[in-house]
């Protein structure tokens, strides 16, 4: 099967290969498709996105190897974009909204940085509750299509990254599920994300949530979020049949 990714970083953001070794690679992995974004400038997390005046030139880069490689691999190119970083107007052929904070207090608070800030933010802000702290970050999710106008709906229960607490619980799949509920309509795909499969032994979203969403109706896309271009299609061919 020749696979496509449409969830992979370089370093204009924080990933850790060029844009051009990305591309080879993806070559070299006989993959139909490659697709590569930034994640979208945030004023308040700048080390970890794109530097403001870096978008034109990867867009235009981007434009010049679709040239380059026409008929030996599709290349496309896009913005993740967060729930909290404003809409712009550059040309992208595609969008990913995630969330990747919660606002207590006009502060913003990452979710997906380490174990620990993730432990200190639940200790601090939900007196150690996770399922108070699930039903705020999905309150979020719901409403990521209206807030980033995306095209894809990226890593859906990224709130289980550090497997800190039981997904089997009650209270936490009617958060999830209303979540789903609010989005199917749009008729957006969700990501189904490798990048987890190490160490959660599951992607995003879970196996239970998967079948949730399926049983809505819902559509998927296969990505592995790669940061690394070795990880381009990691796990693809265990997952790949989820989204048939």
């Amino acid at each position: 099967m020749r696979y496509t990714n449409l969830h992979t970083h370089s370093n204009y953001c924080d990933g850790d290969d060029s844009v051009l070794d990305i591309i080879k690679e993806a070559i070299n992995q006989n993959m139909d498709t490659i697709g590569i974004l930034y994640h979208s400038y945030i004023s308040f997390d700048e080390p970890y996105c794109i530097k403001k005046e870096k978008v034109d030139e990867f867009i235009c880069l981007m434009e010049k190897y679709k040239k380059e490689y026409q008929g030996i691999i599709n290349i496309k190119h896009g913005i993740e974009r967060d729930y909290f970083a404003g809409i712009d107007d550059k040309p992208h052929d595609y969008v990913i909204g995630s969330v990747h904070y919660i606002k207590k207090n006009d502060t913003y608070y990452p979710i997906d940085l380490s174990k620990e800030t993730t432990i200190k933010l639940v200790e601090e802000l939900y007196n150690g509750n996770y399922y108070d702290f699930s039903k705020d970050y999905y309150e979020l999710v719901s409403d990521v299509v209206t807030k980033t106008n995306c095209s894809i709906i990226g890593h859906f229960d990224l709130v289980t990254k550090y497997n800190l607490f039981d997904t089997d619980n009650d209270n936490y799949r009617i958060y999830y599920r209303k979540a789903i509920d609010k989005l199917i309509p749009y008729n957006i795909p969700f990501e189904i994300n490798t990048s987890v499969v190490d160490t959660k032994h599951e992607p995003y979203p879970s196996l239970e949530i998967i079948e949730y969403i399926k049983s809505k109706g819902g559509t998927f896309i296969l990505s592995s979020d790669a940061h690394k271009k070795e990880n381009l299609t990691k796990h693809f061919d265990t997952y790949s049949k989820l989204i048939d």
